[in-house]
């Protein structure tokens, strides 16, 4: 995982209007983040995993399924996203990882 990806993260979840609780800005990986929608309904815990080579995997170009990094819904484990460099996949399933986060959010709106 590179910061690169954590950026864009962000991104992706602020043009969905997702709020990030928790404070990114030190250079510090920090194991979850607590987001929300603005008026704090639907609040989720993201929380990253580094498997086997760590963070420095990605780097060596030794990342595996095995070793590798990415984060998950932590109330919705299901919901998952790998930080791959190599594989290209990190850039397909961000849009499906925030999508289905908003789906989340839909479904409680619907249930009120």
């Amino acid at each position: 995982m590179i910061k690169s990806h954590l950026e864009k993260l962000k991104s992706e979840l602020a043009k969905s209007k997702w709020i990030i609780h928790t404070d990114t800005s030190t250079n510090e990986l920090v194991d979850n983040w607590k987001i929300s929608k603005p008026n704090g309904d639907c609040l989720l815990t993201i929380r990253f995993t580094i498997f086997g080579n760590g963070t420095y995997g990605n780097w060596k170009g030794n990342e595996t399924m095995d070793n590798a990094s990415g984060c998950s819904v932590l109330e919705h484990p299901e919901i998952d996203l790998y930080f791959g460099k190599y594989s290209g996949k990190f850039q397909k399933d961000l849009p499906v990882f925030i999508s289905q986060m908003d789906a989340l959010e839909k479904k409680r709106n619907e249930l009120k």
